[in-house]
């Protein structure tokens, strides 16, 4: 039977041909994407069981340490508190010098610090211990506050053959110096630690970030109040002057016209309400040389001024006081860019916080 058009059957199987994936293609896809899921699987794998292993670690020092400060105190200390040997003059009734606040150190780390770790189970309790006992860390600023002091009595000659003999009749592996540096180092370690946990612990990421927060801000805290030890001859009481925002050493230019003969160098404290210039006193008889304030700059009733730029010099910037642009325009010279940007940074949190300038 014939229709109006002819039909061509060729080119109908041609139009409605289909193009037919091979089943070894198909196949290899599917293998690929299994073997990706694989190796994602056992990457993730390989991270927790490093991430364990770092907090393990943690642990397992952590009682080494604590062990360590039971037996510098049980020895070191028990030997000048109790001891049957003659104490030299020097050192007698210095123990509190030489050993700071290590006993409450000892008694924070094995009553309370190394309890709560004993009982994290996973990574994030354990930094939620760094978090939950931060400002407990204050005592470790009180210590490395006392550690200049303490190394000059030790090494003392005197009271270096006395500590000696502690340990050799003791038998004991490390020098009183050892034991005492332990709790400096320990914040060290612990940076370590929580800063290589960071590289493993994708899911506790922002507990690792926390809990390193914590421990880099204690040698920063620890610095600040062995400067603010040292500065004297501030006239009005250092607690009135508000929190410390920044210091830093620098070279400054007076009021006067600038001239390479009247440059400075100086130790600048920013504070809430003041801005502190002082330099250093050369004393052989102390551990640390003092800081010796030269002339506060109170912004206590005035807002300060700042210029950013000045001609000649990338790291040097000015300062004056709004109220009496006047009595002269303090250039400061950073060390170097870095040092600069600083400095802008937090006398521009100071020139914005209106109530920092009021008293």
């Amino acid at each position: 039977m014939t229709l109006g058009t002819s039909f061509d059957a060729n080119k109908a199987r041609k139009d409605l041909q289909l193009d037919v994936i091979p089943a070894t293609s198909l196949g290899s896809n599917v293998k690929l994407r299994d073997n990706t899921h694989k190796v994602n699987e056992e990457k993730r794998k390989c991270t927790q069981k490093k991430c364990k292993f770092i907090t393990a670690e943690l642990i397992e020092m952590e009682k080494a340490y604590v062990q360590d400060l039971r037996e510098c105190i049980d020895i070191y200390l028990s030997e000048m508190t109790n001891g049957m040997a003659e104490i030299p003059p020097e050192i007698l009734n210095k123990q509190h010098i030489i050993f700071g606040n290590l006993e409450d150190l000892y008694e924070f780390r094995h009553n309370i610090f190394l309890t709560a770790l004993e009982k994290s189970e996973l990574t994030e309790d354990v930094c939620h211990c760094f978090v939950t006992w931060a400002e407990k860390f204050q005592m470790y600023v009180d210590y490395c506050k006392n550690q200049p002091d303490s190394s000059q009595l030790i090494l003392e000659q005197r009271a270096a053959n006395y500590f000696s003999n502690i340990q050799k009749r003791h038998q004991l592996p490390s020098s009183i110096g050892s034991f005492l540096i332990k709790p400096v180092q320990r914040i060290t370690k612990y940076q370590l630690l929580l800063k290589e946990l960071l590289t493993c612990c994708d899911e506790e990421e922002r507990e690792v970030k926390d809990a390193l927060e914590v421990m880099l801000s204690i040698p920063k805290r620890a610095n600040n109040a062995m400067h603010l030890s040292m500065l004297q001859d501030l006239d009005e009481d250092i607690e009135s002057q508000g929190e410390l925002i920044y210091h830093d050493s620098i070279q400054m230019w007076s009021p006067k016209p600038l001239s390479p003969r009247r440059v400075k160098k100086r130790h600048v404290f920013l504070f809430q309400r003041s801005l502190v210039f002082s330099k250093e006193v050369k004393d052989s008889n102390v551990a640390a040389f003092p800081i010796k304030t030269v002339n506060p700059f109170s912004h206590q009733t005035s807002p300060l001024a700042l210029e950013e730029h000045i001609d000649g010099d990338p790291c040097k910037l000015a300062v004056w006081l709004r109220s009496s642009p006047t009595s002269g325009v303090i250039v400061i010279q950073a060390s170097n860019m870095q040092s600069k940007e600083d400095w802008i940074q937090h006398l521009r949190t100071v020139i914005q916080e209106p109530s920092m300038h009021l008293r």
